[in-house]
């Protein structure tokens, strides 16, 4: 089986060269192009840094026995978020938290095997399968076929045979856990909670109560439209009241990592839950009026203007329609 850590150092030349990539260039964020956008590492706390661009928040926690990162990005980013990790951490990271098993916070994964452990809820792997079918080799792809434009032909034959070999033992977690998990990694304690279906089914905040710094994943969106993955098992009910929880955990120092968007504070929080409302009076004042789901689609909120990730806004009420339109046929 292909180990993560050949596979990043050998076979993704292109995360290296990142012009090779053409914009638009990634399936699960076709607006974005991250390719030209490099990494952004910012202390937060003494020994906590996050670590910025190109997917998901990450997270990195220095400890005296190694350190751990939180989320992996993009598949394309991998080496240079672990070249990041050294640089920080002074070594390669030896534990690897997922908060959720998107692909932009997971598509680095392999990058991490030899030297990590991966640590995510257990109902994280089995949804990598489909991850790796429909997200990892599909990227893979795109940056083979760039490899080939740019006459780089031995490359991407090189780089198409691994990206064959590539399996879902490369890509999950090695440990799981279900509702909370305490960890204690160089005198440093994490604490994992898992607070019901919100953003997906598989959720992870990641709480230092000593550091007093909690990394929200993607229940946190900061000033942006969410992604509601309602084929993970998405509920915004589900998600307020998972917020709520995290909330109770923060006190007025607390640093919040979101999932998307800038650093935050206990206070950035609430606004996560008035999105949702907002969005379901919204919504259910339009189901009233007796608008069809691809009207309500195109609705332009006032109450949104100036949010970040504006391509998903039309699926934020579209998703919220299919919520509350459920079992009322």
């Amino acid at each position: 089986m292909l180990s993560r850590r050949q596979f990043v150092w050998t076979s993704l030349a292109v995360a290296a060269a990142p012009s090779l990539l053409p914009r638009r260039a990634l399936a699960f964020a076709p607006r974005r192009q991250f390719a030209e956008v490099p990494l952004v590492s910012t202390k937060l706390r003494d020994n906590v840094w996050s670590i910025t661009e190109r997917g998901g928040n990450s997270m990195l926690i220095t400890t005296k026995e190694g350190a751990i990162l939180v989320d992996t990005k993009i598949s394309a980013a991998a080496q240079l978020l672990a070249d990041e990790a050294k640089k920080v951490g002074g070594a390669a990271p030896k534990w690897v938290i997922n908060t959720h098993h998107h692909f932009d916070h997971t598509g680095g994964n392999f990058a991490f095997d030899d030297a990590a452990e991966i640590i995510a809820h257990k109902n994280l792997n089995p949804r990598m399968q489909a991850n790796l079918d429909n997200m990892f080799k599909p990227a893979l792809a795109t940056q083979i076929n760039a490899l080939r434009t740019a006459g780089k032909t031995k490359e991407a034959d090189q780089m198409a045979a691994w990206a064959d070999k590539l399996t879902v033992d490369d890509i999950k977690a090695d440990k799981e856990f279900d509702d909370k998990l305490e960890v204690e990694h160089g005198g440093v304690k994490i604490v994992l909670h898992h607070f019901g279906n919100g953003h997906t089914d598989n959720d992870v905040v990641i709480h230092l109560p000593e550091q007093n710094v909690m990394h929200m994943g993607d229940l946190f969106f900061n000033h942006m439209h969410p992604f509601i993955d309602r084929g993970a098992g998405a509920t915004t009910v589900g998600w307020r009241a998972g917020v709520r929880k995290a909330m109770e955990l923060c006190d007025d120092k607390t640093i919040v990592v979101p999932g998307h968007g800038l650093m935050s504070d206990k206070r950035g929080l609430p606004a996560q839950i008035e999105y949702f409302e907002q969005l379901q009076t919204i919504v259910g004042q339009a189901i009233k009026d007796g608008k069809s789901k691809e009207a309500i689609g195109k609705i332009e909120p006032e109450e949104f203007k100036g949010f970040g990730l504006e391509q998903l806004r039309e699926q934020a009420l579209t998703n919220m329609y299919e919520e509350l339109t459920a079992g009322m046929n």
